[in-house]
């Protein structure tokens, strides 16, 4: 396994990381059609659409063979779909994380400080 420089990346080289990255796309392509196959057969209702969509979705970003902050940015639209204690902690850990960064993007630190 080697790590040749790429511009702006992370990269693997290899028989091991071909390997897995195959078997990571098999995995996702997997996990896809099982979350259809479990959601075809049953009731279309708003609700248990948005939380078969979010497991796609979830399923694409967790299992893809690049994992970007930007990736992270699709997941958000979901959370406050979830409903129960799930969406009342995931709203909540939401708010934090865009508060936190909109504390960042103001402070003296941040890309609105200018230089």
């Amino acid at each position: 396994v080697t790590a040749p420089p790429r511009a702006g990346s992370q990269h693997l080289a290899g028989a091991l990381p071909d390997a897995l990255a195959a078997l990571q796309s098999v995995v996702q392509v997997a996990v896809v059609v099982w979350l259809w196959w479990r959601f075809a057969p049953g009731a279309a209702e708003p609700a248990r659409l948005a939380r078969y969509a979010a497991a796609v979705v979830v399923a694409f970003v967790a299992l893809g063979k690049v994992l970007s902050p930007q990736f992270l940015i699709w997941l958000v639209p979901f959370v406050p779909l979830l409903r129960g204690r799930r969406g009342l902690v995931g709203s909540g850990l939401l708010v934090a994380a865009l508060g936190g960064r909109l504390n960042y993007e103001l402070s003296d630190t941040g890309a609105l400080a200018g230089d």
